[in-house]
């Protein structure tokens, strides 16, 4: 017999049935940290961002797909402008920045985030996980 939960364990079922609650709660557990890391992502995008033009560290907004599904996002109708030469009329002046142009130097501000983030965006998930497993006391 184990004690999980509260509740003494008597089988595969009952074990079973703690195993879908436990992935139900890590699940929810993901969400939050994910929803709280994608924000401090954001912020530090938006604190790197080019401030010469001022529009773009306003752009950088989270998006939430679906449960543990976020997206974070630059440039937009606010750093879009036209053209006065190539395929398209208007250009987002936000990749610009980023990448560069023929005239224009890049100042990356958005991939070299999310690459100095990520480990920690990983890390603290685990954490919480591990931590969400050892409270059980299995």
């Amino acid at each position: 017999m184990i004690d999980g939960l509260g509740a003494r364990v008597t089988g595969p079922a009952e074990l079973e049935q703690i195993f879908r609650r436990l992935r139900a709660d890590i699940a929810a557990d993901d969400d939050a940290e994910l929803e709280i890391q994608a924000n401090a992502m954001a912020r530090a995008m938006e604190a790197a961002a080019p401030h010469h033009e001022g529009t773009l560290a306003t752009t950088v907004k989270v998006i939430k797909k679906a449960p543990r599904h976020y997206i974070i996002v630059a440039g937009g109708a606010a750093t879009r402008k036209r053209v006065k030469r190539g395929r398209k009329p208007v250009y987002d002046y936000a990749r610009a920045d980023e990448f560069g142009t023929v005239d224009m130097a890049a100042q990356p501000f958005f991939f070299p985030t999310y690459r100095r983030k990520k480990m920690t965006l990983r890390r603290r998930i685990n954490a919480r996980r591990r931590a969400r497993i050892k409270a059980l006391k299995l």
